[in-house]
């Protein structure tokens, strides 16, 4: 998905390249945003909690292997194995109070957050819920008891581990590389913007649309009340038409001042040309709508100014996306929810786009806080193919995005086609997953699908 030149009047091709590169370290930052929690989760409270709750049952195990059958008490090696894992649960819970203390940030909703006090124990419940869950289930995958082959409990404890630590130091060393990179963009992208501003300073109020980018409500009203105005942007004189009020006459890039405002969420200039009669529906060439470019900008307060003065919540725009499509492939969470919430097509497909939804669009920029929040609605339905007949799991299975694959294939209107030979089945996705983790996954939905 590619959205075009925006309303936004650019000074130089400078202030172009720079928001260019903007959008590309942005993008690059979101993925990061999705991928580093994911390799926190496999790293620290699969695999590493996994080798330590090993450590601890071949403990026990070898010191019943050394009692004689008839002396074996399994009530107290039980007893001694939760002794362990309190232990370890307390270890990991003290380690990640520390690694809190350090930090001024977290991720959220792809977006660093910053951590206050009440933040913080928020997220030491949730990693506590997280880490007794991991105990668990590893306590359970081999339980201890009379009933068991203690040799074969130990043989396959210790071929798991073999297993787990060359997948642990490549994913360390993944994880590493991942975050040096990050902390390599978080600075770039603040110079960028800080650029971009000092570039768009430089803007100056000549006529209504460089009014509407900037606010200046006041020149507005003097100069919409100026008899047969005259705008003379980029030396074309486009004097008040037949076809339409002048409020509503295109600048020369195709847009209108309401478009403008709306994109640079401009709240009094959006008030005064809607109260003036500023048509929320013009279509600019090309088809999108004022709507779309407040969604788009996530101007959400612009946003819904404008629904409620009747624009078209589910407008087919530029290749007929909607401004759902607009905000989620923008990572705009406000004006996505407000769209939502008044009633955006959750399901609508860009026809002349590769027929995407928009939790294609947000499996395409690996955005899991976009995708948790389009799976919050009862409505969504996580089966509809783009063009090439992908369902949205599909890519993410391809990308290993796992927490989005997680979020998907759980949704309870996701359904697994009956043809295990299709390629969207979780049969075939199984086969092409890239990881051991993403198989999991998979078989658990399975599973859970029977």
């Amino acid at each position: 998905m590619s959205i075009v030149g925006s309303p936004r009047i650019e000074l130089s091709e400078l202030i172009n390249q720079t928001t260019a590169q903007i959008e590309l370290v942005d993008r690059k930052i979101r993925t990061l945003a999705t991928i580093l929690p994911a390799y926190d989760d496999e790293l620290k409270n699969k695999i590493s909690l996994a080798q330590d709750v090993a450590q601890a049952q071949l403990s026990v195990i070898a010191g019943l292997i050394q009692t004689r059958n008839f002396e074996r008490n399994f009530v107290i090696a039980n007893r001694v194995l939760e002794e362990k894992l309190d232990a370890i649960r307390e270890d990991y819970i003290v380690n990640f109070r520390s690694l809190l203390q350090e930090r001024d940030w977290v991720f959220e909703e792809a977006k660093t957050v910053p951590l206050s006090e009440e933040k913080k124990n928020e997220l030491v419940q949730q990693f506590t819920q997280k880490i007794n869950e991991r105990l668990t289930f590893c306590k359970e995958e081999f339980p201890i008891d009379e009933k068991q082959n203690l040799y074969l409990i130990e043989r396959l404890l210790k071929e798991r581990e073999e297993m787990r630590e060359p997948v642990f130091f490549k994913l360390f060393d993944e994880w590493i590389e991942h975050q040096a990179e990050y902390r390599d963009l978080e600075p770039k992208i603040a110079s960028l913007n800080k650029e971009k501003l000092q570039l768009q300073s430089q803007l100056q109020v000549k006529d209504i649309y460089t009014a509407a980018q900037l606010g200046d409500v006041d020149f507005l009203k003097k100069e919409l009340n100026k008899p047969g105005y005259v705008n003379s942007l980029r030396g074309a004189f486009n004097k008040l038409l037949s076809n339409g009020p002048i409020i509503d006459q295109r600048d020369g890039r195709g847009f209108t001042a309401l478009e403008i405002a709306a994109y640079c969420n401009q709240l009094g200039a959006v008030d005064f040309f809607l109260k003036n009669g500023a048509n929320p529906l013009c279509v600019v060439p090309g088809g999108n709508q004022a709507l779309h470019w407040a969604a788009e900008a996530g101007a959400h307060i612009a946003a819904e100014k404008l629904i409620s003065s009747k624009a078209k919540i589910n407008a087919p725009g530029i290749n007929d996306r909607t401004p759902l499509h607009h905000s989620v492939w923008r990572n705009k969470f406000k004006v996505t929810r407000l769209l939502l919430e008044r009633g955006a097509d959750i399901n609508a497909q860009a026809d002349k786009d590769a027929k995407v939804t928009p939790l294609h669009c947000a499996v395409q920029c690996g955005n899991a806080a976009m995708v948790q929040l389009l799976c919050e609605s009862s409505k969504l339905n996580p089966n509809l193919k783009n063009d090439k007949d992908w369902v949205p799991l599909r890519m993410a299975v391809e990308d290993d995005f796992l927490e989005i694959m997680r979020m998907i294939s759980s949704h309870k209107n996701f359904w697994n086609p009956s043809d295990p030979h299709d390629p969207n089945s979780l049969e075939m996705l199984k086969k092409n997953a890239k990881s051991e983790e993403a198989k999991n996954i998979i078989e658990d939905a399975i599973r859970h699908k029977q």
